[in-house]
């Protein structure tokens, strides 16, 4: 009986103990510079829409984004300058694998190639390192992100990106998903598909984030033009938003914000 009391106390005091820690974890953690939340823009399937009016409206607003590059898609192949040049001007060139492999259910265009139900996880994790040597024979990092292509990681032997390899930090995925800091606070992890909302709904959507000290994701296809378009005057009225509000918001790339997240500090840009 006495054991079984004292075991009682121990675990009493165990728990208060890991609650209070948790509690100061959480009154410690903040984005840097006092944001409120961190917000990244990204980009996905390397279209011309993203060259053309994108990067340019966000190296005017002094912003900085992520672009899932599918490596063999004709956009980046047939203008590789010009992404060696974004990346050259801070923003990030992620991962989104060679040849874009979606489960073809509800997916007319997805091809025999792209059938990821057809491929082995072995084979996928083959396609994730081909397409970061081609990305850093552009921007010589050796560290991304990565974004699976549909959101899609069920190939056809398992789960392709459960292990995710060392020159990847970390994917990005639209699961509600809590990310752990550096001092273990779990931080909400929000997420939006950009395609025809108003921007009265994504203002929405990043106070939101705001008021939550989350960790707001933004993602868009086509700018002004291609598939799953916004206007390009929604897209500016997103970053004039954000850079008026920069005490407000953090905008960086997904990169820096996860290595803020798993290191506890601002990471230097990128080289």
């Amino acid at each position: 009986m006495l054991k079984v009391k004292l075991l009682c106390v121990w675990l009493s005091i165990w728990l208060y103990a890991a609650f209070s820690a948790s509690v100061s974890a959480a009154a410690e953690f903040q984005w840097p510079q006092g944001a409120k939340a961190a917000v990244s823009l990204s980009y996905d399937d390397a279209l011309l829409s993203q060259l053309e009016h994108a990067v340019p409206a966000l190296n005017q607003a002094g912003l900085k984004a992520s672009f899932y590059l599918p490596t063999a898609f004709p956009v980046f192949r047939q203008h590789l300058s010009q992404w060696r040049q974004v990346a050259e001007q801070g923003h990030e060139l992620g991962n989104h694998s060679v040849s874009h492999p979606c489960r073809p259910e509800g997916r007319p265009w997805v091809t025999p190639e792209q059938d990821l139900n057809r491929r082995t996880v072995a084979q996928m994790q083959q396609e994730l390192l081909e397409a970061h040597q081609a990305l850093a024979a552009l921007d010589r990092q050796a560290l991304r992100t990565f974004t699976p292509p549909c959101f899609d990681f069920q190939a056809k032997d398992g789960h392709y990106w459960a292990r995710l390899p060392p020159f990847l930090l970390a994917a990005k995925t639209n699961q509600i998903q809590q990310w752990t800091s550096y001092n273990g606070v779990s931080v909400p992890n929000l997420f939006l598909v950009v395609e025809q909302q108003s921007f009265a709904e994504i203002k929405s959507f990043l106070l939101q984030a705001a008021a939550q000290g989350a960790l707001a994701n933004l993602l868009f296809h086509g700018v002004g033009g291609d598939h799953m378009a916004v206007s390009v005057q929604t897209h500016q009225a997103i970053l004039d938003y954000l850079k008026q509000h920069q005490s407000l918001y953090w905008t960086d790339t997904y990169l820096r914000i996860q290595q803020y997240l798993q290191q506890g500090k601002i990471p230097s840009p990128q080289a």
